[in-house]
């Protein structure tokens, strides 16, 4: 036997792969390489898959979780910031009454159309400057009681309105301001701006010996001047009941009782804003109102009449205050 004869053995090297792929034969080693290769990389693709599914759910699931647990923390700081520019406004309604005071040799003589007279104090503008048709409010409303509300009706409730604006013509019936409106969120202590010229006067209930004839008195840090109010001012009293549910505003013709209502908005955690006499400004809690001294005799008065009861549910009271601080003093 020639070498030519002889048998060579078979070498499945590069060439001999390439060789046997043109001649449409592979060898079963590379079948079975190729085949485990495809296995690999579709078993890696579909566990890739199935964890990015996972792990979209999971990412939902904490976005979820966490926007259930910030919205209600988000509303809280909300409502906290407009309660500090709400304190805001009144630290600068302060400067304005005490500037008016100043002014006027010491006595808020205003009379019950009190915003007029401070248009210059506020608006940094004359009275005689106001535009006709136009409605003011600026420094006068709190950021959490901005929507204007429906018109007043005197002695009609306006129910679930605490965080509504009043909007008021206060010099309805003069040629000179008759058509100028303004719109606000704070009330006035009206036995602060009412000045009566006669002893024997009697205007919307306060009589001389109430009203605060001058800021310069002892009792002036307890005397709420301007507050958070439903209505432009009111005149309250020892024997005023408080609202019959949360956000119930009731409007008594003059004289009547139950003015306190209006002061009584739960629009700050329980609480509403106030500038005192003394023209510093703080929170007041809602039962703290009916021991604020409102008028001169407010403590003689107030020893005479027994408290609400904030506790007992009746017709006419659901008694939303009870848990509430107590701030009574003998």
């Amino acid at each position: 036997m020639t070498p030519l004869q002889r048998k060579r053995p078979v070498c499945f090297n590069n060439r001999n792969m390439i060789m046997h792929k043109r001649r449409g034969f592979t060898p079963l080693e590379i079948v079975q390489r190729i085949a485990n290769s495809v296995h690999a990389k579709r078993s890696t693709l579909t566990a890739n898959l199935g964890f990015t599914l996972i792990e979209l759910l999971v990412v939902i699931s904490i976005i979820a979780l966490l926007m259930s647990i910030m919205m209600p923390a988000l509303g809280k700081a909300k409502k906290v910031a407009q309660a500090a520019v709400c304190m805001s406004n009144l630290h600068q309604w302060g400067l304005a009454f005490k500037q008016y005071f100043q002014d006027n040799d010491g006595r808020a003589n205003m009379g019950l159309g009190w915003v007029l007279p401070l248009v210059p104090y506020f608006l940094n503008i004359e009275e005689d400057e106001l535009v006709p048709g136009r409605v003011y409010s600026g420094l006068l409303i709190c950021p959490s009681a901005k929507k204007t509300q429906l018109p007043i009706v005197q002695g009609v409730d306006q129910k679930g309105k605490k965080f509504y604006a009043w909007l008021e013509w206060p010099g309805e019936g003069d040629d000179e301001s008759g058509d100028v409106g303004f719109k606000g969120s704070y009330g006035v202590n009206q036995y602060v701006v009412t000045d009566l010229d006669d002893r024997n006067d009697d205007e919307g209930g306060r009589t001389w010996d109430e009203i605060w004839h001058t800021a310069n008195v002892r009792e002036a840090a307890y005397v709420p001047l301007l507050l958070d109010s439903a209505r432009g001012g009111q005149t309250p009293l020892p024997q005023d009941d408080p609202p019959a549910f949360d956000g119930e505003i009731y409007f008594s013709e003059p004289s009547d009782i139950h003015e306190v209502k209006g002061f009584c908005q739960n629009r700050h955690n329980e609480r509403v804003n106030c500038v005192f006499l003394d023209f510093s400004v703080r929170p007041v809690g809602l039962k703290e109102l009916w021991e604020l001294r409102w008028h001169r005799n407010w403590i003689r008065d107030r020893a005479s009449t027994p408290r609400p009861d904030f506790c007992t549910i009746t017709s006419d009271y659901n008694g939303w205050m009870c848990h509430m601080k107590d701030y009574a003093t003998d």
